[in-house]
């Protein structure tokens, strides 16, 4: 799990992680529906700095969550990226 996630675990839907998941895709630019959130950050090639910069900018465009890179660096799995947001996958 992120060591930098919330102290507050908010439940949402699988809706709600799912659009997490489904950023993440777009921001790492793989296929839709692919990423189910066990996937390790260092395992996908285009998670890469520029990766970090595009999904914190969505993340406070459409979630309204303003992340710092230290707390993404922090992540392992894109399931913790969720976390990070607020989601529980």
């Amino acid at each position: 799990m992120c060591a930098a996630a919330p102290s507050a675990v908010y439940y949402f839907s699988r809706d709600d992680t799912r659009r997490v998941f489904s950023e993440f895709e777009t921001t790492a630019s793989l296929p839709p529906g692919t990423v189910q959130g066990q996937e390790r950050l260092d395992s996908i090639s285009r998670w890469d700095s520029f990766a970090v910069v595009e999904f914190m900018s969505m993340a406070d465009e459409k979630l309204g969550v303003q992340l710092e890179p230290a707390q993404i660096a922090a992540c392992r799995q894109v399931s913790d990226l969720a976390l990070l947001c607020g989601f529980k996958p």
